[in-house]
């Protein structure tokens, strides 16, 4: 979670991230990220495969702020 705040702070707004997770089993081999943990980003999209590949992913983007002119 460090890693993801740390990259938040510095990413470009409107920059695309692709986090690699894992569900069930395979969590075994790799750190589980929650939808949850990604709340400060723009879900994209979330593809957990049902075939041998072991890799989920989550694609998020940090969001754009826009300010309004007085």
């Amino acid at each position: 979670m460090k890693i993801l705040g740390h990259l938040r702070k510095y990413m470009k707004e409107g920059g695309a991230l692709l986090v690699r997770t894992a569900k069930e089993a395979r969590a075994f081999l790799y750190p589980v990220v929650e939808e949850n943990d990604l709340l400060d980003f723009e879900l994209l999209s979330i593809f957990h495969p049902i075939n041998d590949v072991i890799n989920s992913v989550i694609f998020v983007r940090k969001p754009v702020v826009k300010y309004e002119s007085k």
